[in-house]
């Protein structure tokens, strides 16, 4: 039995998702500045809730919305700031 868009209509979903990995202040290419990251120890972390208020609204219009709220953590950058 298959299931349609119109099924999940009205149902929400939310989730967090953490992330981390290394920073290297001052490099511009990604291998090169997670490399100089771990080797100077500067981490930092992405923590997120996306919010998705209605399923099916979100799977049928190209002008779907989601919620993203959180902080990234830096401690060379200053500290947690919240999402944007």
């Amino acid at each position: 039995m298959g299931y349609s868009t119109k099924d999940l209509q009205g149902v929400g979903f939310e989730f967090q998702e953490p992330m981390s990995g290394f920073l290297g202040i001052g490099e511009t290419d990604p291998g090169k500045g997670a490399a100089k990251g771990k080797r100077d120890e500067t981490t930092i972390r992405f923590d997120v809730r996306i919010t998705i208020p209605d399923l099916s609204r979100f799977l049928e219009e190209p002008e779907h919305e989601a919620r993203l709220s959180g902080t990234v953590t830096c401690k060379p950058l200053g500290g947690p700031f919240p999402i944007q």
